[in-house]
């Protein structure tokens, strides 16, 4: 699958996990951030505007994600989606809100994982 994936993660046994999975349905460009400010600085490129898919962990050493989510939607064109351990159904409803396309919580079952990903791609 030529798909080009951007995973905003700062844990790194969490990326590890969610690597394998991708590789595993088939996706072989998965670019990852750490934080916030890297993530932030990297939307201003050129290079960029290329994204199929973001993913993006919420609770990050320098900040919460949902902060930068005006500023991705306005220059993503692609799906962006919560990869959170925030799991309660208040919490998932205010990532919707938010402007979240979906909210996969932490640990993720793979075939739910599989499913989803591949309808956003």
């Amino acid at each position: 699958m030529d798909k080009q994936v951007y995973y905003l993660e700062d844990n790194d046994v969490n990326y590890q996990v969610a690597e394998a999975m991708f590789e595993l349905i088939g996706v072989t460009k998965l670019t990852r951030f750490s934080t916030l400010e890297e993530l932030d600085t990297f939307t201003g490129s050129a290079a960029s505007n290329s994204a199929d898919l973001l993913v993006l962990d919420i609770m990050l050493p320098d900040g919460n994600s949902v902060s930068l989510l005006p500023k991705l939607k306005s220059h993503f064109s692609c799906p962006i989606v919560a990869f959170t351990a925030k799991s309660a159904p208040a919490e998932i409803e205010a990532l919707l809100d938010a402007g979240f396309v979906d909210v996969f919580t932490k640990p993720v079952d793979f075939d739910f994982f599989e499913r989803k990903v591949r309808h956003l791609l």
